[in-house]
């Protein structure tokens, strides 16, 4: 019972995961999410749990605020830095331009 119990823990996870991913809530990607979320699920049997429960922690909210405000600074520290590379010359910026199909804002603007 326990090890179902992570199970479907697990497969609810991915699958509400997979269904924020894609915004799409026709029945097709609703079957699609099911089908590759239980075969994510089984296949995960021995690396993320076992019978005895998962095999890692999640970490403690501080580490997670922590990483969050180093990750913020260092991408500051890096755009900064390409900001005065371009100002002194040292590279050259490009413009790539990409055709999508896709009209959706949202999905527009998780590509770019």
């Amino acid at each position: 019972m326990k090890k179902m119990k992570q199970n479907f823990k697990l497969f609810l996870i991915q699958f509400l995961f997979w269904m924020f991913l894609t915004l799409d809530f026709t029945p097709l990607n609703f079957i699609i999410g099911i089908v590759f979320s239980s075969i994510v699920t089984k296949a995960s049997y021995g690396v993320l749990y076992d019978n005895n429960g998962y095999k890692f922690d999640f970490p403690r909210i501080s580490t997670f605020i922590n990483y969050i405000l180093k990750l913020i600074v260092e991408i500051y520290k890096s755009s900064f830095s390409y900001i005065l590379r371009i100002i002194k010359k040292d590279c050259e910026p490009i413009i790539v331009e990409v055709d999508l199909e896709v009209k959706d804002p949202l999905i527009i603007t998780i590509i770019s």
